[in-house]
């Protein structure tokens, strides 16, 4: 069976489940909190600059095709997931039990920052969060972050639909086109990060009571997001037009208090997010490094380990010339590897001796798809990264 890959006895099983029945666990509300702050980040502020170059028509439809290759690829992963039936059964662990011991998966993390100072402060910001070991206990700064973004999103679409109103900015505007074929393949990439939290979705569902209701509240969460991506996207695109920046925050002006706390309020967000879209990666390098079991002889070289990632990741974002061509290129590789490519193969090997011929020929299909936009959209938007 699936499940005696991972066990040398009986005991060795029942003991695990044991401990994993005692860890505390998230009710619906609290699962939907991390779902949504898995779900958004930086790359939300970046999609108006996309859906300007893309045009609103085409960006629109990208977005929507991300958000259900999304879903696709998670149900698989899910419908795998409980046949195999082990605690703590995580992404990496997932792939390689069905790919092999010898295909890799690299995630990617990282904060965007202008300079040294910025860096610093993100990091002292950060550093606490690595002694958490329970994605559990994450549910506050999800709550807060969430709260802090909400305002930041709000205060946003208030001054867009004032400006708007005090300007009649018309949706006939030229500087809006519903499909620009110069900016079709960068969004395709930026389109696929905005899905960027498929890799927290069994830390997320792990910590739930009710392990049943996950694909249905993601599902939900997925949709509500999709609706705020494209209504955000637009209103920006239909207000600032040819001015808009790559992170639209850089349009809205110092002009008071509330403007100061919606800019200040959205990368404090992000920064309470980042734990969250972290946890999966020290998760796979403890796993690869055979630190699953958090004792009191390995705790603290778990730690180095986990500090010894967030400062690289901190080097990168330092180095990193253009921000939006930065997403656009790690949603197009990374994104589509683990929402499309990664899910799909395991699915396929797992699954292809039950499958119908029409649905294998569709999953082989948009299997192919998937490395094809890798090989494409990964070679253009690292093209105009560094050219």
């Amino acid at each position: 069976m699936a499940e005696d890959y991972y066990y040398e006895s009986q005991i060795d099983k029942d003991h695990e489940w044991e401990q994993y029945l005692k860890e505390p666990k998230s009710g619906n509300f609290e699962a939907v909190l991390n779902m949504i702050k898995a779900q958004v980040g930086i790359a939300l502020l970046a999609l108006p600059y996309g859906f300007y170059n893309s045009g609103i028509g085409y960006g629109s439809i990208i977005q929507s095709l991300s958000v259900l290759f999304s879903l696709y690829g998670i149900r698989k992963l899910i419908l795998i997931a409980d046949e195999v039936q082990k605690p703590k059964l995580y992404y990496p662990e997932l792939v390689e039990q069905i790919l092999g011991e010898k295909v890799e998966v690299f995630a990617y993390a990282g904060v965007q920052a202008g300079d040294l100072e910025i860096i610093v402060i993100t990091a002292i910001i950060l550093v606490p969060f690595i002694f958490i070991n329970n994605f559990h206990f994450l549910n506050t700064s999800s709550g807060f972050a969430i709260i802090l973004m909400i305002f930041s999103l709000v205060y946003i679409l208030i001054y867009d639909l004032q400006e708007i109103e005090q300007y009649n900015i018309g949706i006939n505007s030229n500087s809006q086109q519903f499909f620009k074929i110069e900016g079709a393949i960068p969004i395709i990439g930026l389109a696929i990060f905005n899905c960027e939290g498929i890799t927290c979705v069994f830390h997320i569902r792990d910590s739930m009571k009710k392990q049943s209701d996950f694909m249905k509240l993601f599902s939900l969460v997925l949709l509500f997001l999709l609706i705020l991506q494209i209504i955000f996207g637009s209103i920006n695109v239909f207000t600032f037009g040819k001015n808009l920046q790559e992170i639209v925050l850089l349009n809205i002006p110092y002009t008071d208090v509330y403007s100061f706390i919606a800019k200040i309020g959205y990368a404090t967000g992000i920064l309470l997010s980042y734990p969250i879209q972290i946890f999966p990666v020290y998760t796979l390098l403890q796993q690869s490094m055979k630190m699953e079991d958090l004792s009191t002889a390995q705790i603290y070289k778990v730690y180095g380990v986990r500090m010894s990632l967030l400062a690289s990741l901190f080097l990168v974002a330092y180095m990193i010339p253009e921000f939006s061509g930065l997403l656009s290129f790690l949603g197009a590789v990374s994104g589509v590897a683990t929402q499309m490519t990664f899910p799909l193969w395991m699915d396929y090997v797992y699954q292809k001796n039950h499958k119908s011929k029409f649905l294998k020929y569709f999953d082989l299909s948009l299997l192919g798809l998937s490395i094809v936009l890798m090989v494409v959209c990964g070679y253009s938007t690292l093209k105009d990264l560094f050219i």
